[in-house]
């Protein structure tokens, strides 16, 4: 990591830091060590939810959010994860408006090994490449774990999702499975907020335009985006992108 990298990071680790510090509703999730996705905040606070579908959940860092945001949605998470599910569950053991799912979200149903990382929310049921070891802090492979993958619309009925509704993706390259296996809960939804890469950081995952072309098809419109990533050497890796239903 490049000198100016990683004192940008301390930077916005410290400006993270003094945000969930500062909101009482973010402040509690310290407790169990899950730190709010506060940099999402800007991007979503115009928004109005009343169903949140977090894919790729972790430990709540972005249902915290979320419960922040809109306190009257229902929140559907989903994480195969078992030690990050765990913390996920003793967080929000006292919010009746949230339901996690331990199982992991793709195109097919099916089995398959998820390849737990040393920071648990780089996991992947993908291979990360040699530039993603270098680039994602705690990157590395720790262990398998046998999960369970489902498809979101054999998860979810079209009821479950009351309008307006969110569909947020961060699952370590597999997020276009997700959408695919998503069918035709995909226009229950007026908005999608899915973490893209413009490089390969696990293998064969599909990159940022294959997922805006996608969402193009499916009468999505991108929005706006997130803060970008980059490496050591100024080259824009990842970032989130903001999808709206094109009216």
């Amino acid at each position: 990591m490049s000198l100016w990298r990683g004192l940008g990071r301390r930077r916005r680790q410290l400006g993270k830091a003094w945000r969930v510090l500062t909101q009482a509703r973010l402040r509690r999730g310290l407790c169990w060590g899950v730190a709010a996705t506060v940099e999402h905040q800007a991007l979503l606070a115009g928004l109005a939810v009343s169903t949140v579908v977090d894919v790729g959940a972790n430990r709540g860092q972005f249902a915290l959010l979320a419960r922040a945001l809109w306190p009257q949605a229902f929140i559907h998470a989903y994480e195969p994860e078992a030690a990050a599910a765990m913390v996920f569950e003793r967080l929000m053991a006292e919010e009746p408006r949230v339901r996690l799912t331990r199982i992991a979200v793709g195109a097919e149903a099916g089995c398959a090994t998820l390849l737990v990382s040393e920071c648990s929310d780089n996991s992947s049921l993908l291979p990360v490449t040699e530039r993603q070891l270098h680039f994602g802090r705690g990157a590395g492979f720790s262990h398998g774990q046998e999960v369970s993958v489902a498809r979101l619309d054999a998860l979810l009925r079209p009821e479950d999702i009351i309008a307006p509704a969110l569909l947020k993706l961060d699952i370590q390259g597999g997020e276009l499975q997700a959408l695919q296996g998503a069918g035709p809960l995909l226009a229950r939804f007026a908005h999608i907020l899915a973490e893209v890469s413009f490089v390969s950081l696990y293998q064969g995952q599909a990159l940022a335009g294959d997922i805006v072309a996608f969402l193009h098809g499916q009468g999505f419109r991108l929005a706006g985006m997130g803060r970008a990533e980059r490496d050591g050497a100024g080259v824009c890796v990842q970032t989130d992108f903001l999808f709206v239903r094109a009216v």
